[in-house]
């Protein structure tokens, strides 16, 4: 992932020459916002599509289930959305592990909040 497609479920995933590189799959365009608190989910990809870098904003819409979002934009990337009670929110969605990554605690939301 470099910010511009998103590759579900690829065929293969291989690396060769200290890079990693996805075969396969469908290839989504995406225009991903800068890093701060989610205040909008695209319902397609299910990734941030609008951010603010003020929570209260993001607690209007989300509540208690405020999320940040953060990436690194260079390489293919996993996309982790992780659950916790950290400072970012119960949710944090990012692209920052390569993927061979190994990380356990993955959470699950809906794009939408019914107020």
């Amino acid at each position: 992932m470099d910010g511009k497609v998103v590759i579900e479920r690829p065929k293969k995933v291989k690396f060769r020459n200290g890079v990693w590189r996805a075969e396969g799959g469908k290839v989504t365009e995406v225009e991903l916002p800068p890093e701060g608190w989610i205040l909008e989910y695209d319902e397609l990809t299910g990734l941030p599509s609008r951010t603010s870098p003020y929570k209260r904003y993001a607690e209007r819409v989300f509540r208690d289930d405020t999320s940040y979002f953060s990436y690194y934009p260079d390489g293919l990337r996993a996309v982790i959305r992780s659950f916790g009670f950290g400072n970012n929110g119960p949710f944090h969605v990012l692209a920052s592990y390569v993927p061979a990554s190994n990380f356990t605690i993955v959470g699950v939301r809906s794009v939408s909040r019914q107020i």
